[in-house]
């Protein structure tokens, strides 16, 4: 029975617009056409609370990690790491182009109300990749492994952000939530730029300026912002009597959850950048960093 509720939500969220009809300016792969949304969204449906699950184990392989390290050396994992951000950063791109082709087709043919509350996004070409966005959060994960063993600070933020992003996306893309487009969109792109730069960071094949970490800090923001804006929109068009894919339910959930990114990166912001207090923790990354860089120099 919730599966048939969640099927006839799933087809009246696109009884507004067709599927995007922009193959000929990109092309279309046959495993792009081959993809069945529609199973997707009912595995996703059904199966959500795995979502809980892998967020468990995640938080004990930190308190773990965390105990294993106490008392050893960190890592160094450069070819790892340059490997990894870059494979990221590969997928995130990919995804925002496929998740931008779709969102212009929708904003010239039917308009800007359309991108906020019709779930055609599911759908055709950013469909496919809509859905490996969604099944990434739990390998993103993988990001808290390369802090532990490098013995990085991990901060609240990363591990916090983590999680709650695998479950809402996980949750909300069964339920074929129409503002999620916007998710999409914003969080492929502002992924792409990341791991482009920990790419960088991580290979030190080229000089990576300091502002790029402030550039990226601020479009973590702005993404935070559009979030609230998108939800603010389409609680407006609820009340109003508008069709849009999407609850109150979601709506306030994702408007917590974004908020509470919103402050968490403005707090993270200043901190990082303006703050000039040092804290203990802080210090002894610096004489780690320079231990390494010591290191590397006797190697050279």
């Amino acid at each position: 029975m919730i599966i048939t509720f969640a099927m006839a939500t799933l087809k009246s969220n696109y009884s507004a617009v067709k599927p995007a009809d922009y193959y000929h300016v990109l092309g279309v792969f046959d495993f792009e056409k081959a993809f069945d949304h529609v199973a997707a969204v009912n595995w996703f449906h059904r199966n959500w609370w795995i979502g809980l699950i892998i967020s468990f184990i995640y938080i004990l392989f930190i308190f773990i990690g965390k105990k294993w390290m106490e008392y050893r050396d960190g890592f160094k994992l450069r070819l790892p790491l340059t490997v990894w951000s870059w494979s990221l950063a590969v997928f995130s791109w990919m995804c925002a182009l496929r998740a931008w082709s779709e969102f212009y087709h929708i904003v010239q043919n039917y308009g800007w109300h359309e991108t906020v509350c019709d779930s055609v996004y599911l759908t055709s070409v950013s469909g496919f990749w809509g859905w490996l966005f969604v099944c990434s959060k739990a390998i993103e994960l993988g990001d808290t492994l390369f802090i532990i063993l490098r013995k990085q600070k991990l901060i609240f933020l990363h591990w916090y952000h983590h999680i709650t992003v695998l479950l809402y996306t996980w949750y909300s893309y069964g339920n074929s939530v129409a503002p999620g487009r916007y998710f999409f969109l914003l969080n492929t792109t502002v992924h792409g730029l990341m791991y482009t730069y920990y790419t960088a960071k991580a290979s030190k094949i080229v000089y990576v300026p300091s502002g790029v970490n402030i550039f990226i800090t601020l479009c973590q923001i702005s993404q935070m912002a559009v979030g609230i804006a998108v939800n603010l929109y389409a609680s407006q068009a609820l009340k109003s009597g508008k069709q849009c894919g999407t609850s109150h339910w979601n709506i306030n959930v994702s408007l917590l959850m974004y908020f509470s990114y919103f402050l968490l990166f403005i707090n993270f912001f200043c901190n990082a950048y303006f703050n000039k207090k040092t804290s203990a923790s802080d210090i002894d990354s610096k004489k780690y960093r320079k231990t390494e860089l010591i290191e590397e120099k006797k190697q050279n």
